[in-house]
């Protein structure tokens, strides 16, 4: 931290060196402490909905809202614990608000509502989030690999254009197959091999194919050991060799380098459960935090934009993080919308595209940045809750489309990491949305 400091003083001096004596200097914009702000409420406010003191609930949920009045999960709670507290009229806004933000919730099943069901405008509402559960978009299936095996459970998916064909990472089998436009597939990278665990995010750039890596109990046949432990992988794409590795260090907590993503010469991957996001940098030594451990809650999809980084914190929204000073600034929207649950991230002719599965319905959305690149400008929902959609996971764009997986099959995992029968899964179904 000191020296991320250091580093934001520095370029604010060259700056003030180099400007006119009558230009003023713009601020850099950092936000980490609202973050970790963010983040304590939010733990209390979660306590506090399990717990019976009402009047705590309120004092929590608006403590929390006004730290993030755009996270969804916040807004709701906020929405019970104004019903609880028989602020009728105020847990009416809040729905309303929850409404505009596209998703849907069952305020119907809620005991919280019960006393608001006889006013008349209950069941608008209700109409209201039932519309938002609709189907958008349309079907376009791609291709089923049905030469994977149905517990693959594939997190993620490339374009290997110069060998046509595509590269899928299997959490459940700690590999990555290549698989060809009919959906016949083949080891590149052998299970476990090189010290590979569940394959998540990848990259594909030339040769070389780049993998987050780590232990779950979701991994068939982890050690105890390597559970929770993350790593880089640098893969020869041609041949499924790995080149090198780099694993975070064993500490008491656990990691998941779960997305990958190269700016230039330098490498990123954001650790979902351990909060913080690594470079590895030209010379490819080691790993180091540009965001410290703990500082993002759940950092998952990652895309560039003008040279600094956009990541999806999952449970309280997009950041734009200045890879060169590590200052960290919310990337806020002028209208009600969702942009909390998002996994997968990526770029496309200056907008984000998303992929959001912790959220009902589950969403792709394109994002329209401000020219500064610090604000959202539009978002649209490209497709929701189609037909033959499970837990949708990462995607690759490819040829002005995006490909996604549909169906990972990721919600079939029950707590101790164990499936279902092989005959009671799918083969992944790869589906495709034209972005152009």
């Amino acid at each position: 931290m000191t020296r991320h400091l250091s580093v934001v003083l520095a370029v604010l001096l060259a700056a003030c060196a180099q400007a006119p004596t009558s230009a003023p200097v713009a601020p850099v914009v950092d936000e980490r402490a609202q973050l970790q702000s963010f983040r304590e409420h939010y733990v209390a406010l979660k306590v506090a909905a399990r717990g019976e003191d009402v009047a705590l609930l309120l004092r929590e949920a608006d403590a929390t809202y006004a730290l993030a009045p755009d996270v969804p999960m916040v807004i709701w709670l906020r929405a019970l614990a104004q019903a609880v507290n028989a602020q009728h009229d105020a847990a009416f806004d809040s729905l309303s608000q929850l409404a505009d933000t596209g998703l849907a919730f069952n305020i119907a099943a809620s005991p919280a509502f019960a006393a608001l069901k006889s006013d008349p405008r209950f069941e608008p509402l209700v109409q209201r989030f039932a519309e938002n559960a609709a189907a958008r978009g349309v079907v376009n299936l791609a291709f089923t690999a049905s030469g994977l095996p149905t517990d693959f459970i594939p997190e993620s998916i490339v374009r290997d254009a110069a060998n046509d064909r595509w590269l899928l990472g299997s959490v459940r089998h700690a590999r990555v197959d290549a698989v060809d436009d009919r959906g016949g597939a083949y080891d590149l990278v052998a299970e476990r091999s090189g010290g590979l665990l569940s394959a998540l995010g990848m990259r594909l750039i030339g040769d070389t194919l780049w993998v987050a890596s780590a232990g779950f109990a979701e991994t068939a046949g982890i050690a105890k050991a390597d559970l929770g432990r993350s790593g880089l992988f640098e893969i020869d794409a041609r041949s499924g060799a790995v080149r090198r590795s780099w694993f975070l260090p064993t500490d008491s907590q656990p990691h998941a380098l779960g997305d990958v993503l190269l700016v230039g010469s330098d490498v990123y991957a954001s650790d979902s459960i351990g909060g913080g996001v690594y470079r590895l940098d030209a010379q490819r030594e080691s790993l180091h935090p540009v965001v410290a451990p703990g500082v993002l809650l759940s950092p998952q999809g990652m895309a560039e934009h003008t040279g600094d980084l956009i990541v999806a914190d999952y449970p309280s929204g997009l950041w734009r993080v200045d890879v060169a000073t590590a200052a960290m600034r919310k990337l806020r929207a002028t209208v009600p919308v969702a942009l909390t649950g998002i996994d997968g991230l990526y770029s496309h002719d200056g907008d984000l595209i998303a992929i959001q599965n912790g959220t009902t319905p589950k969403r792709i959305l394109r994002i329209a940045l401000s020219e500064a690149g610090d604000a959202i400008e539009r978002v649209d929902v490209l497709a929701q809750n189609l037909l033959g959609w499970g837990e949708p996971a990462l995607a690759t764009i490819h040829d002005g489309a995006l490909y996604y997986i549909a169906n990972s099959q990721w919600d079939r995992f029950d707590a101790d990491g164990n499936l279902p029968a092989a005959d009671q899964l799918e083969a992944p179904r790869i589906m495709r949305l034209p972005l152009d």
